[in-house]
């Protein structure tokens, strides 16, 4: 099973660079929220204990607690790929690990969930981002429907 998780298994390698990449594109929108906190001169932050004035909030102001929707919408694409990416990096490990099937579905997760990306940033329609969250939790979907049915298989062997 340990040769499963080399560089000389393509599955594999694929799977570490599309979880790497994917967790390089959750660290950005985190690094984005800040930006937007800090170039709004402290607006969005959730804490009281941010009320403290600081060399980012020099002079914090009650309202800074309020929603902003700059650092709403970074927040809400991070809830997005934490509910999509999280099952994902999991279900994707045990594909490998029972050799599911080929490279494209981990692959093709990551080309749509980056699409995905620059639709939510880029404020597009629902309908937009709805579409390209069907086709990538369909290819999520049939991730979870290979693994099963090779543990299935396994079951009753």
């Amino acid at each position: 099973m340990s040769s499963l998780l080399t560089t000389e298994n393509p599955v594999f390698v694929s799977y570490a660079l599309c979880v790497t990449v994917l967790s390089i594109k959750m660290s950005f929108i985190a690094w984005n929220t800040v930006y937007h906190m800090v170039n709004s001169g402290g607006k969005g932050i959730r804490n009281p204990e941010d009320l403290i004035a600081g060399p980012c909030n020099p002079e914090p102001h009650p309202d800074d607690l309020k929603p902003y929707p700059p650092t709403e919408r970074q927040r809400r694409m991070m809830g997005h790929d934490l509910e999509n990416n999280v099952p994902f990096f999991a279900v994707g490990l045990i594909y490998v690990l029972v050799q599911a099937g080929p490279e494209w579905p981990i692959q093709s997760y990551t080309a749509t969930k980056l699409f995905h990306h620059l639709v939510y940033w880029t404020g597009q329609r629902h309908e937009m981002r709805a579409t390209v969250w069907t086709v990538t939790n369909s290819v999520f979907l049939y991730m979870c429907y290979l693994v099963l049915k090779v543990l299935l298989e396994k079951r009753g062997e």
